[in-house]
């Protein structure tokens, strides 16, 4: 699958078309000494001259606009209003999208399952993209190990049982776990852990006696499994198309287009050579007939030449393009 894509290289070509050159600016003066303030008639403009509501055209540019500058919330602002005005599947895309970017999985995920269901064909890449924003909102697995048996075990501030717990710590993607580990006769141990979505991990503690001097040891964190990262996507950013797609269909046009000229070239040539061919046997004084079959056999002759070398070049893009 040349937003779209992705970054402005990367963005798809829409339905929409770009609208006609912005009005030239107009430039006013005003006479020294006259108030600056308008008449009264002046202030408010006619309701012809009022400006019309935007278009959904509008809302997605301006909105594709804010996307390349990384301002996500503005952008997914305008798809909105721009679905509000034409519901188009691609827009759905890139809310979807704007809600990843925004580290917002739930919205994205919801909207990225109305794309398919609006547009199937696109199953083996978007649910792929889903199963990874699944997996952000799975929580942190923890379990702690070498800890001393029969130790009270607090997490954010609330009893979660003796060592050795017989089930996980569980931890919200993204929040930061505060755990206590409490035993008569040993200091506090006290470690925090952000919890990262869709991972397991060992949380190996040394608890030490009263007698001891306290220390703060850090905790060691064996991550036991984590998501794997999604392989490298044909998506583009913004719907749009895939890069690749783009790409194929614009060489396969090209392709296309030179065929037709390298064919109708050779029959050019091949009319030129019959036009050359009846000059030979005409007699010696039908001088003019045999000037006009050789002008037309030479017109043809360049034709040819031109057709043949255009589709030659046309064919040589479509081998560079085509993937």
């Amino acid at each position: 699958m040349l937003l779209a894509a992705l970054p402005g290289a990367l963005l798809a070509p829409h339905p929409w078309a770009r609208p006609a050159a912005a009005q030239a600016p107009g430039l006013t003066t005003k006479p020294p000494g006259l108030a600056t303030k308008p008449p009264a008639s002046a202030a408010k403009p006619p309701a012809s001259a009022a400006k019309p509501p935007a278009s959904a055209a509008e809302y997605f540019r301006t909105g594709r606009r804010h996307f390349l500058l990384k301002r996500f919330e503005a952008a997914l602002t305008h798809f909105q209003k721009a679905y509000q005005l034409e519901p188009r599947d691609f827009l759905l895309f890139n809310i979807a999208v704007c809600f990843e970017r925004l580290s917002m999985p739930s919205e994205a995920i919801a909207h990225y399952r109305r794309y398919l269901r609006r547009v199937p064909a696109e199953a083996p890449t978007i649910e792929p993209r889903i199963r990874e924003l699944q997996r952000q909102l799975e929580p942190c697995r923890i379990r702690i190990e070498a800890g001393l048996p029969g130790s009270d075990v607090w997490v954010d501030g609330r009893f979660a049982g003796q060592l050795p717990l017989k089930h996980p710590i569980w931890g919200s993607p993204g929040s930061e776990v505060l755990i206590r580990v409490l035993k008569a006769g040993y200091h506090p141990y006290q470690t925090s852990l952000r919890a990262t979505a869709g991972t397991s991990v060992q949380l190996t503690i040394s608890q030490v006696p009263v007698e001891a001097p306290e220390t703060k040891a850090a905790p060691i964190v064996t991550i036991l499994s984590a998501p794997v990262p999604p392989a490298a996507s044909p998506l583009v950013d913004l719907r749009g198309e895939p890069v690749q797609a783009r790409s194929s269909r614009l060489a396969v046009t090209l392709g296309v287009a030179g065929t037709i000229l390298v064919t109708g070239g050779l029959c050019l040539g091949a009319f030129a050579w019959w036009k050359s061919g009846q000059t030979d046997q005409l007699a010696s004084w039908e001088w003019e007939r045999r000037e006009a079959l050789a002008s037309d056999s030479r017109r043809a002759a360049w034709g040819a030449d031109a057709m043949i070398l255009s589709g030659a070049a046309l064919l040589a893009a479509f081998g560079w393009l085509y993937p």
